[in-house]
C-alpha cells in the first residue's frame, strides 16, 4: 500500500467560522473520502484536540490523529494537501 496524499478541503458553513468536515486521502490507486462532524474554529483561531481526531466512513475506513491542531488561513486556498514529502 503506498500513501499518495491527504487533501483537506476546508469550508465555511457558518458566519465567521471555518469548517473541516471531510478529507480524502489517496493511497495508491484508490480515494477515500473520510468525515468528521466535530472540526470548526473561528477565522484566525485554530482547531487543537490533545485526543484522538477520527475521520471515517460508512465502509469502515478510517484516519486517526493524535495531538491533531490545525488552523485555516485565509490568505491562501480553502484546501491543504500533504503528501509524504510532508511527513517526517
Amino acid at each position: 500500500m503506498i500513501f499518495k496524499s491527504t487533501s483537506f478541503p476546508f469550508a465555511e458553513r457558518h458566519s465567521g467560522y471555518w469548517n473541516l468536515d471531510t478529507i480524502r486521502v489517496m493511497v495508491g490507486e484508490d480515494e477515500y473520502v473520510l468525515g468528521s462532524s466535530e472540526i470548526y474554529a473561528p477565522f484566525r483561531f485554530s482547531y487543537h484536540c490533545r485526543l484522538d481526531t477520527v475521520f471515517s466512513n460508512k465502509s469502515g475506513n478510517s484516519l486517526m490523529f493524535t495531538d491533531f491542531q490545525v488552523r485555516k488561513n485565509p490568505a491562501f486556498d480553502r484546501n491543504l494537501t500533504i503528501t509524504p514529502k510532508h511527513i517526517k
